[in-house]
């Protein structure tokens, strides 16, 4: 998996209805299908591959079929695959008989979706039929740089369209003008969620270097939204306050091992890498420069104001 389909699967797991309302709303034919939830466990796989437990698998309500549960496999691809088909076909017959081992054709149904970050997918679907017998798979198609990102705005704006697609715009038809980018800072504001804003920033971001407009995306970010976690600052505080504990008890026991004794005594190294206290480290370190021996300055260390 690359690192452009990895930031997409956070952003759609973040709302999963709104992810799955625009993508099927973008299709030629429009499925009567309402998300439910996100399906967590882990699916079928075959010896030797790995585990499903991150793939986009969700439950939905067939608008068409109320007593019928229905499954979406979402598949989210840098750029088209010509082998994806077979790939998506494997994992819905897989899905498909461990929800519906009986291939009760009125039981649980089984789709996918195939969202392309950039490109077109040029071949639609896979079939081989003779009189209506064969094989045939037909995932829904989404080539989200076909999109019109103004009119999709636009749709979000209105509350058509959830927040959690914003990200997607930066790789849309239209969707890099500096004119547009303020536009959509204005709509990721009315997210309440800091969380979910900071998520939406940085992952258009990400997207955008897949566009020939990722700098006016970077230029428009710059300074906007960058207020300072109270809570990394403490981290960083704490990382510096470690790193200058450990320099002064290197600086402190090569003193002592070049100029009173190496190599350094055991209880000497290890009262100085046992304290944190620098006032102390400091004084010890003054200590290991002025004595003439290192029994004096076991005397200061153990006499020290």
């Amino acid at each position: 998996m690359g690192q452009f389909d990895q930031t997409a699967r956070p952003v759609a797991k973040t709302d999963g209805a709104a992810f799955f309302g625009w993508a099927l709303s973008c299709c030629i034919s429009v499925p009567s299908l309402k998300f439910q939830d996100w399906d967590y466990t882990r699916r079928l796989v075959r010896p030797g591959e790995s585990d499903r437990t991150n793939d986009l698998v969700a439950l939905f309500r067939d608008e068409g079929h109320a007593d019928r549960q229905t499954w979406m496999v979402a598949e989210i691809e840098e750029e088209p695959e010509p082998g994806i088909f077979y790939r998506m076909g494997h994992y819905e017959l897989l899905l498909g008989k461990e929800v519906n081992p009986s291939c009760d054709p009125t039981g649980p149904a089984v789709g996918s979706v195939v969202l392309n970050l950039t490109g077109v997918q040029k071949v639609a679907r896979l079939e081989w039929t003779w009189g209506g017998f064969g094989t045939r798979l037909a995932p829904f198609i989404v080539d989200v740089s076909r999109q019109d990102a103004v009119s999709t705005l636009e749709k979000i704006e209105r509350g058509d369209l959830g927040l959690t697609i914003l990200p997607f715009l930066a790789l849309m038809d239209g969707g890099g003008t500096v004119e547009f980018i303020d536009r959509w800072k204005q709509a990721v504001e009315t997210e309440p969620d800091v969380t979910r804003r900071t998520l939406y920033r940085d992952s258009a971001l990400v997207f955008a270097e897949l566009t020939p407009r990722q700098v006016n995306w970077m230029r428009g970010m710059e300074g906007w939204m960058m207020r300072e976690s109270q809570t990394i600052k403490g981290w960083m505080r704490e990382g510096a306050e470690i790193a200058e504990l450990r320099l002064m008890r290197t600086n402190l026991l090569e003193a002592i091992e070049l100029r009173l004794e190496d190599p350094v005594p055991e209880t000497i190294r290890l009262a100085v890498e046992g304290t944190n206290d620098t006032s102390k480290l400091k004084l010890w370190y003054r200590a290991a420069l002025t004595t003439e021996t290192i029994r004096e300055l076991r005397k200061q260390m153990k006499h020290e104001p």
